[in-house]
């Protein structure tokens, strides 16, 4: 008998069976979304028939839709004619998509306000992917649909050649170097301002050179090693803070003398409701009591004021005749305790190389350049050069332009506000801890529309007399100011939620407080408050539909309420709102699916 071995070696493996039906595909999501028990399945159903029941009553007035008519009527008229009852009327569209836009900006000159929104994409392309070849994808989309928008409205054959100039050049600089595209972001404040609104091509660029010398003051006084520079350097500055101080002064003496002498003259009513039932006039008590509180508090803050600014104001000449001295030189009249007190303080902080005096010191030099040589330079300029467009108000701008005006400037100055407030709550300085929760509690608790009327209607007092201040720029900063209250709750929340251990590292490495802040703290607080910065950057912009109550052209009320007031399209309703909320809606839903990538992207974490 012979044993007989066989070897046997698997070459391949054996196909896998399927997964079961109900673990698998449509199935299986199906019984983990919709039907995963009984009250599931009851609501999906319930949904579903509410949703059947929607598109059902729905479905005709879309379906006998009118894009070709001159009016609501003749709208009706062709509905009819089809046999239908109902039809949506989106010629009012077609008719007046340009005020919804572009409010009453004038038609020749759409084509600034087109490349202005072209650039912003391109502006905003090196801030949403730094350093990445998507930059350049986008700057090349934005070019293409800012080359068709003007072409579709017929704008001239400079305009469009200029266009493509303009995203040929960008485009080529973000494919070769992406990060030399922040330069289009630095420009585009500058260039989009004189697009919009017109005038001199020199305003702009003196505005460009008055930062440039702010900057290189401000950086010559960090790296300036010479002591006796230094202390040239400390003495100038003291010395513009000094004037600086002395205007401020006599401003607020002014104004709170002025205000002084309106509330001393001023005749408030006796109580609200008088003469009513008693329901009447106990709100009216109640509202009556609120007010004089109102007028003590106002009373009280500006007799501050005027005692303050008062003693501020005293010069040299005044001092002396209180100890009876008569005889000092007429140069002693100009200088005033508060100028004093200013010159002293800057001195020494200068000297002491302060980094709030350097950023001072760009301030002043860059103030000084914009109130005294800029205009000359754009005389000068524009007669020798001219290079002018034709200037537009700011009555004149409205529909979604001014939308994007409000909410992209705003959203951009509310973040680094809201970032210094958050830290300034934060602080273990007292006075500045304290004057950050005021601001942030005052502004929270004040709704928007009320900061907008303070913006149009009360600002203009607070300023010196034949003063022009623009109303949406007014409405920008009061705008920036509420979401930057709100940015610093989201941010201060995120500053919590970080460990101890983070700021110990900080000081472990020997980083100053700023340091730390930039490479460990903030940065993590930043990528922890994504959901809720974006949030609140969604709010304020469907927020900019309430400048309508301050009499701008807010594409919501302003533009619709004008086109249903013209007698063609008297009588429409859904249409307009449906194209308005529409647009609102691709925007805001864009700025949520870029947070949820930029949350993808940062996640470093294994959660």
């Amino acid at each position: 008998m012979t044993e007989t071995s066989h070897l046997w070696v698997r070459e391949e493996m054996l196909r896998p069976a399927p997964p079961p039906l109900r673990e698998a595909g449509a199935v299986k999501w199906l019984r983990e979304n919709l039907i995963s028990s009984p009250v599931n399945t009851l609501l999906t159903f319930a949904g579903l028939l509410v949703t059947i029941w929607m598109i059902w009553t729905a479905f005709p007035w879309w379906w006998h839709s009118v894009w070709n008519a001159n009016s609501l009527a003749e709208c009706r008229e062709i509905v009819a004619a089809a046999g239908g009852e109902s039809g949506a009327c989106w010629a009012v569209i077609k008719a007046r998509w340009h005020q919804f836009l572009f409010g009453f900006f004038p038609p020749e000159q759409y084509w600034r306000p087109v490349l202005t929104g072209g650039l912003l994409f391109a502006a905003l392309a090196p801030i949403l992917f730094w350093k990445d070849r998507k930059s350049a994808h986008m700057v090349g989309f934005a070019g293409i649909a800012t080359l068709a928008a003007l072409y579709a409205i017929s704008a001239n054959s400079l305009a469009f050649a200029a266009t493509a100039a303009i995203f040929a050049v960008i485009w080529v600089t973000a494919s070769l170097r992406p990060a030399a595209l922040i330069w289009v972001t630095g420009l585009f404040p500058f260039i989009s301002i004189w697009l919009i609104w017109g005038g001199s091509f020199w305003s702009p660029v003196t505005q460009l050179l008055a930062i440039a010398l702010g900057a290189l003051v401000a950086r010559l006084y960090y790296n300036n090693p010479n002591k006796w520079l230094n202390d040239a350097f400390a003495l100038v500055v003291a010395l513009a803070a000094a004037w600086v101080a002395s205007v401020v002064i006599n401003y607020s003496d002014a104004i709170s003398t002025d205000f002084f002498a309106r509330l001393r003259m001023a005749t408030f009513w006796q109580g609200f409701g008088q003469g009513g039932n008693i329901l009447a006039m106990a709100f009216g008590a109640l509202a009556s009591f609120v007010v004089m509180l109102l007028t003590a508090a106002i009373w009280l803050l500006l007799a501050v004021m005027y005692v303050i600014s008062a003693v501020l104001n005293y010069n040299l000449t005044d001092l002396a005749r209180l100890f009876g001295y008569e005889t000092l030189p007429a140069w002693a009249a100009m200088i005033s305790l508060g100028a004093l007190f200013a010159f002293a303080l800057v001195f020494v902080a200068a000297r002491n190389r302060s980094v709030v005096i350097g950023v001072l010191a760009g301030l002043l030099a860059g103030g000084g350049w914009l109130l005294y040589q800029a205009p000359k330079m754009v005389s000068y300029m524009a007669t020798d050069l001219p290079l002018t467009i034709a200037p537009v108000g700011s009555n004149m701008i409205g529909g979604f332009l001014l939308a994007l005006i409000i909410g992209v400037t705003a959203i951009a100055a509310s973040l680094p506000l809201g970032i210094m407030l958050a830290l300034g709550r934060r602080s273990d300085m007292w006075l500045m801890k304290m004057l950050s929760i005021g601001f942030i509690e005052f502004i929270r608790g004040v709704p928007l529309i009320t900061l907008l009327f303070t913006a149009s209607l009360l600002l203009q007092y607070f300023l010196p007399p034949q003063t022009n201040f623009d109303l949406i720029l007014r409405v920008i900063i009061l705008a920036s100011l509420f979401s930057a209250a709100y940015l610093a709750e989201v941010i201060r929340g995120g500053l919590a939620a970080l460990p101890r251990g983070q700021y110990e590292a900080g000081d472990s490495l020997g980083l100053t407080y700023w340091q730390a802040q930039r490479l460990i703290i903030m940065p993590q607080a930043l990528k922890i408050s994504i959901p809720g910065i974006v949030s609140t950057f969604i709010g304020l912009f469907k927020d900019t539909t309430l400048v309508s109550f301050v009499g701008l052209l807010d594409p919501l009320r302003g533009v619709t309420t004008t086109v249903r007031a013209d007698i063609n399209w008297k009588g429409i309703y859904w249409e307009p709102y449906i194209f308005v909320g529409a647009i609102f809606f691709i925007i805001c839903f864009g700025m949520s699916r870029y947070s949820m990538y930029l949350e993808r992207k940062l996640k470093t974490d294994h959660r």
